[in-house]
This record gives structure tokens, C-alpha cells and sequence, in this order.
């Protein structure tokens, strides 16, 4: 069998200065590749993320001539394209269409899938169009994102605006696929996929209600956060248990959803004595935040839509630390 790999993937060495992208995601999605190479020969396509859009970010992410993600064996490309909503799409669609139909040349009578680190936008609908080809398409169903209405969310900014409209079609296109492998149960059910391979079960909003997984935050003495910052994830419910926890030392990181919200963490740094931000960081002083922790948390309101689907990648960076 003939595999072609397409996600958000750098080599390991460069994870330390991009803020953009999760240490621990990014080693669970290597050593899946390095997996699946022992059993079917793998090729990947890889796209750089943006730390920040135009004009904050550059114009244009390129290409990477040159792209070791495993080892020599496993073939890797990377696309370029322009730092900006819909166009980054436009580009993104046209170079991974373009590097497939190569790639399923090369190989007219083998066996082929396409397997892809979640199903954003627009890489389910390039997956789904290849599916009409012949080609087996495996999304791996990670993070499932969306944007219910929240207190204060009419203020985010145009460009979260118009990443909404991508999720939007993203959830649109769910219920296409034949098959995938969910980490959270309720994805397989709620979009009626008809074959699924489950590897981790689902925290049900009852569970979490009840304490079952819930741990006392005034026995500890680090608490810890590093994400987006807005009232969809729960900053407010930080800043509120840092008013009533004077004793406990909260430590946060991440940029706000819009800069408005930025002012609303940097006020609370000044304002409270246990209540420290250190901005966006690179995840080598990420994993030093780390170590100092006693708790991390998730701390995105329950209730919303998007807890039903998720499986955070965050998750994966606290079991990291150990």
C-alpha cells in the first residue's frame, strides 16, 4: 500500500522557536508516520503554520526545498502560500491537488490512501475529492473546532470571523466521510460515519460535572494554561478563580482573540498578585512553565459544542510533561 501523509508537520529541531505549533502534537504525529512506514511505504506533505496572519505575519510562507520529518526513507514536501484567509486556501488547495495527481501517477496499479491530522479546511475537501479517484481518504479526527456564541464574542476579530466560515464548511463536509479514526466517540456518532476506529474515549460533560476527573485547584500551588485567550476558553474563569484563590499561583500563556482581550490578561497581570502572563512563548520556555506546574487545565466553559467533539491537543502536551 501506497500512503501520502498531509498536516501541519516540521521537523523536530524547529518546534523550539515556533510558537505556532504543539511539541507534543507534533511527536504524536511523528512517531504515527514513522508507524505507518514500517508497514506500507509513506510519503508526506507538509505545510509550515503561520505564527501570524498578514499584516502581522509575513505575506508569504515558503516552500522548504529541503525536508527531513523522519528519516531518508520517507519522502516529504512542503507547500508554500499567501498568510491569508481564503487565499492560503486557494494556494494550499491547488499545491496539495497538484503533488497528489503526481503521486497517484507514480503509482497507477498500487493500493492508495490519503491520511491527514484532522480534517481542516481545505485539506477534507481535497481528500474527499481524491475519494472519487479511488483513493482511500483517513482523516484522523483530533480537534473537530467550532465557535458557539459566547458573552463578549461579537467582539473577535474579522480574521476569527472569517476562520468561523471555515469551520463552518468544514463541519458541512463531516458527514461525507467514509471512514476515520475519532478520539472522541461522539464525532463517529453525531456525523454517522460509517466505519471508525476509536482510540481514546470521550469525557462526557456529566463526567466532568461531577467531579469525576475534577481536581481541587486550592490544594495546588502552580496552575497552569497556555492557549487562546477569550471568554470561549475560559480565561474569565481563570481570572475569577485567581481573585478568590489569593494563594495560588496562575500561570498563563497565549495571545488574546482579539487585542482587546489582550488588555483585558494584561490588566489582571498587574492587578493580581497570583495572576502572572507571559505572552505568546516558544516552547522551550513553554516546557520550563511546564516543569514548575502542579496542575494544567483546560479551562473552556462546559456546555459548548465544541467540548462534545474535541480532544485538545493541549491534552497531549500535559501528558508529555509526565
Amino acid at each position: 500500500m501506497k500512503i501520502l501523509y498531509l498536516g501541519y508537520l516540521l521537523p523536530e529541531e524547529d518546534y523550539k522557536n515556533n510558537k505556532a505549533l504543539s511539541f507534543a502534537a507534533g511527536r504524536f504525529e511523528r512517531g504515527f508516520i514513522n508507524s505507518l512506514s514500517k508497514y506500507a511505504d509513506v510519503e508526506t506533505i507538509t505545510i509550515e503554520p503561520a505564527l501570524k496572519r498578514f499584516p502581522k505575519g509575513r505575506f508569504w510562507i515558503k516552500k522548504r526545498e529541503e525536508l527531513s520529518l523522519i528519516d531518508r526513507k520517507t519522502k516529504s514536501k512542503s507547500l508554500g502560500y499567501i498568510n491569508f484567509p481564503f487565499l492560503k486556501h486557494i494556494c494550499l488547495y491547488a499545491g496539495m491537488w497538484r503533488n497528489i495527481q503526481k503521486w497517484k501517477k507514480k503509482y497507477p496499479e498500487e493500493t492508495k490512501a490519503i491520511i491527514s491530522y484532522n480534517a481542516d479546511v481545505p485539506i477534507i475537501q481535497i481528500g474527499l475529492r481524491a475519494e472519487r479517484g479511488g483513493v482511500h481518504y483517513i482523516p484522523i479526527l483530533a480537534d473537530i473546532p467550532y465557535y458557539d456564541d459566547v458573552e463578549g464574542q461579537e467582539n473577535i476579530s474579522l480574521a476569527r470571523k472569517l476562520s468561523k466560515i471555515g469551520y463552518e464548511s468544514q463541519y458541512k463536509n463531516l458527514p461525507r466521510l467514509k471512514q476515520a479514526v475519532v478520539l472522541n466517540k461522539n464525532a463517529a456518532e453525531d456525523f454517522c460515519l460509517p466505519k471508525y476506529l476509536l482510540i481514546e474515549g470521550a469525557i462526557t460533560e456529566a463526567e466532568t460535572q461531577s467531579g469525576i476527573i475534577c481536581s481541587s485547584i486550592a490544594e495546588r500551588k502552580n496552575v497552569f494554561y497556555c492557549g487562546l485567550l477569550g471568554p470561549f476558553h475560559g480565561t474569565d474563569s481563570l481570572i475569577e478563580a485567581a481573585k478568590e484563590l489569593p494563594n495560588v499561583s496562575f500561570m498563563i500563556c497565549g495571545r488574546g482573540e482579539s487585542p482587546a482581550y489582550t488588555s483585558v490578561v494584561k490588566k489582571a497581570d498587574k492587578e493580581l498578585k497570583n495572576f502572572h502572563y507571559f505572552g505568546e512563548v516558544d516552547n522551550k520556555r513553554l516546557r520550563e512553565l511546564q516543569t514548575e506546574a502542579d496542575l494544567m487545565v483546560i479551562p473552556h466553559p462546559i456546555g459548548l459544542r465544541q467540548l462534545k467533539y474535541q480532544f485538545p491537543s493541549k491534552l497531549m502536551t500535559c501528558m508529555a510533561t509526565g
